[in-house]
């Protein structure tokens, strides 16, 4: 036995206050009956019906309803209205007329046709003139979007086969807003499953209404998490310096968590360019990435008639893993077998001119104040386009052990420590340690105390190292010449004593002006003195430089500088800002010599300098260091900026500066750079080279991921030579649903790489991108 109940609508409510009567509300009838026949209701579910009249005819064996008003069947997964709607109970057949909609919530489909007809028991459907969209959730008549650029498909028929299976008949398919999309995509017969594929047969893709390729056959991936194994679009281009370049690839999920891409690229006038790229997440708290790119070059044409090669591969793997019992695992591995190939093929000029190749996998546990590294790093810097003139330095690897600073016994006194064990190769042209081993420790003993005068901080600490082999520097005409690798243990013994004084701070309140400052600003000057000695590094030449901790050297000097800070009142009360902050500071060296560790005319960098300023390099000795001077102004959000600038008192010239800025302006956007080193005072003829000066701009207006249009230019200019560097122009223009870039680059890298490249990428939303304007490439 079937039964039903019918529920009549509430009374109307009473009239309000000023006497008027609201208007009448809908009276709705409202059955209910049991879903377990129906398919995809679960046990306990139920299908009600919703109109303004509904009937029944009941006879020996069947129950048929007729609905007519605003018609509504729904059950917990889907959605089924009309104008008028007949249902029969025994077959689950819902047969629609005028106004029909068909919502899967489960599918997130919505579609309107003239009539329709749904069986609640197999799940399949047909409509007439139709009209659909997937990518919605309906929630009554109301539509959420759960996808940035929805589907939105048309025809004369559409037939549901069953769950996630739709067949289009005469069907049209967009993601362009009606009645006028910008693209089209029509076919004969179009077979969708979602979560699988979109199979399309004699498809007619328009562009403006006009008809731009035909296709026998075309599929489309309607996965919602866009993996699907297939042939991605494919490239094509040209170079004055590749040639026409012709490639495609293939992606394969292999599995929910790994994906690989392969593809290979032909370049008429060089040769074969390959790609790999693994992705995987071989866990919920791993991730692990593996990339290869290279050319097999047959070689650029010389004056002479031979050929240059230029190829080579370089590979990036990528990973990190946190383990549950609190190691943390980072691998970031950088191989380049010859940076001419950099030079030459990368597209972008921060690649091409990148001559560093670092390396690092380590993993560490922090617990108690305490951190334990195991770390395997390699360093190598090309020193020409050779791929054996390079510098390398690596640690095989190396084991740290480290405590931050803790109190003793509840005392003012703070004692910390480093400690290392490492496995250090060292090869240069000319040069090459092996395999050598190096043991470190460090205790340190930190003392701060507050005065009404301020705080004084003394740091002691001591410092062992030993080496199993050093090496011996040779007199030679050349400025620094190759030494030469000697066997025999070396121990190191410093000892460093610190002393930091900070007054004070000075501080003094204004009135602002308001607006963007504030209604408060604050004048805040914050003034340090320092002495610092180092003793014990008598033989500093014989060490061997690995990092850091080889470069240490005898020192006593004093450091003095001031900070200036000018706050602005915040937005919330009793908060600030920082708009302008100068730092200035400066050494006075009461050893020059550095404890004869300072080599006339040749370069030399020590630990006591790097700490101080990135610019710092000796050649001759120095009774005061450069002024080191570091602005930044942050004046407002849309604004930020920094300059570096170390001055040389006894040449009177800069030695270093570099200087960056970024500013945005509504949709605009404005950033610069300025680089500039030159030689040091004293260096040797030999060592001199010509000064670092390069200037680097770009600006743009517009977003290139929203609609309209947008443009960008960004330009790299070399002082020393006149020349520019690179120049690069992008211009995209973007419609609600496709968008169209194009962008030029020139390189002019010395006489290696003259290269025009013109790029162009079309992108149809939840289709595909045509062209070779990468993503990582584009200038926005």
């Amino acid at each position: 036995m079937i039964s039903a109940a019918f529920a009549s609508a509430p009374q109307l409510p009473p009239g309000n206050q000023s006497g008027t009567v609201a208007p009448p509300q809908r009276q709705t009838r409202r059955l209910t009956l049991p879903g377990g026949a129906a398919a995809g209701v679960k046990p306990g579910d139920t299908i009600t019906i919703e109109a303004d009249r509904i009937t029944a005819v009941v006879a020996a064996g069947k129950r048929k309803y007729s609905a007519q008003g605003q018609v509504q069947i729904e059950t917990p997964a889907l959605r089924f209205s009309a104008d008028e709607m007949t249902y029969d109970l025994a077959s689950g057949e819902a047969t629609a007329s005028g106004h029909v909609a068909f919502d899967s919530l489960t599918e997130q489909v919505h579609i309107e046709g003239r009539q329709g007809r749904y069986n609640l028991r197999t799940s399949t459907g047909e409509f007439d003139d139709f009209q659909g969209v997937s990518g919605v959730r309906m929630r009554g008549r109301e539509a959420t979007e759960t996808s940035n650029n929805p589907l939105i498909f048309s025809g004369r028929r559409l037939l549901r086969l069953g769950p996630d299976h739709y067949r289009l008949e005469s069907g049209m398919v967009t993601s362009c807003t009606l009645p006028h999309p910008k693209w089209t995509l029509s076919a004969r017969e179009v077979d969708v499953e979602l979560g699988g594929n979109a199979t399309l047969r004699h498809a007619v893709f328009r562009l403006f209404d006009v008809p731009i390729f035909f296709a026998p056959f075309l599929t489309h991936s309607t996965s919602r998490t866009g993996r699907h194994s297939g042939v991605l679009v494919p490239v094509a281009s040209h170079s004055n310096i590749k040639g026409y370049i012709l490639g495609d690839s293939f992606y394969w999920p292999q599995a929910p968590n790994l994906s690989v891409t392969a593809g290979a690229e032909l370049y008429t006038a060089r040769g074969w360019a390959d790609h790999l790229q693994i992705d995987s997440l071989p866990t919920r708290n791993s991730a692990f990435t593996v990339q290869l790119d290279g050319v097999l070059d047959r070689g650029a044409l010389t004056p002479e008639g031979a050929r240059l090669r230029q190829g080579g591969q370089e590979l990036r793997v990528t990973g990190d893993h946190e383990s549950a019992s609190g190691f943390r695992s980072v691998l970031d591995v950088d191989y380049l077998s010859s940076y001419l190939y950099r030079l030459v093929f990368k597209n972008s000029f921060a690649e091409a001119i990148n001559s560093e190749a670092i390396s690092t996998g380590f993993t560490e546990r922090q617990r108690d104040g305490q951190d334990l590294t195991v770390e395997f790093h390699r360093y190598q810097d090309f020193l020409g386009p050779s791929p054996h003139a390079n510098l390398s330095l690596a640690a095989l690897p190396s084991l740290d052990w480290s405590a931050y600073a803790q109190s003793l016994a509840r005392l003012p006194i703070y004692f910390s420590w480093d400690a290392s064990g490492a496995l250090l190769d060292r090869s240069e042209p000319g040069f090459a340690t092996g395999v050598l081993p190096r043991l470190d420790f460090s205790p340190h003993l930190t003392v701060p105390v507050s005065t009404l005068a301020g705080t004084f901080t003394g740091d002691l600490s001591v410092r062992t190292t030993y080496y199993s082999e050093h090496q011996q520097l040779q007199g030679s005409a050349v400025a620094n010449p190759v030494p030469t690798l000697l066997a025999g243990d070396t121990w190191r013994d410093a000892y460093s004593a610190d002393l930091e004084w900070r007054p004070p701070a000075l501080a003094r309140v204004y009135q602002g002006p308001g607006g963007w400052l504030g209604s408060r600003v604050e004048h805040v000057f914050e003034p340090q003195v320092g002495y610092h000695a180092t003793g014990g590094v008598d033989d500093a030449d014989q060490i061997i430089r690995f990092d850091s901790t080889d470069i240490l050297s005898n020192t006593r000097e004093l450091e003095y500088g001031f900070t200036n800070r000018l706050l602005g009142a915040g937005a919330q009360p009793g908060s600030s800002r920082e708009l302008v902050s100068w730092t200035l500071l400066q050494k006075r060296y009461f050893d020059p010599g550095f404890g004869g560790a300072l080599q006339p005319g040749e370069r030399n960098v020590f630990l006591t300098n790097v700490l101080f300023s990135p610019f710092a390099l000796e050649a001759e000795p120095q009774k005061f260091s450069p002024l080191s001077s570091v602005v930044r102004v942050a004046p407002f959000t849309r604004f930020d900026g920094e300059w570096r600038l170390d001055y040389d008192p006894a040449g009177h010239r800069v030695a270093a500066s570099a200087f960056t800025g970024n500013f945005h302006f509504g949709k605009g956007f404005f950033s610069g750079s300025h680089y500039l080193l030159r030689s040091p005072a004293g260096l040797s003829p030999l060592e001199a080279s010509p000064k670092f000066d390069q200037v680097r701009l770009a600006a743009g207006i517009g977003n290139a991921a929203a609609p309209g249009f947008s443009l960008a230019s960004a330009v790299a200019y070399d002082a020393v030579t006149g020349k520019l560097q690179y120049t690069t122009l992008q211009a995209t223009h973007n419609w609600d649903c496709c968008g169209f870039s194009a962008e030029y680059r020139r390189f002019s890298l010395a006489t290696v790489r003259r290269e025009n490249q013109f790029l162009v990428s079309f992108t149809l939303a939840n289709v595909a991108t045509f062209g070779n304007l990468k993503r990582q490439d584009r200038l926005f």
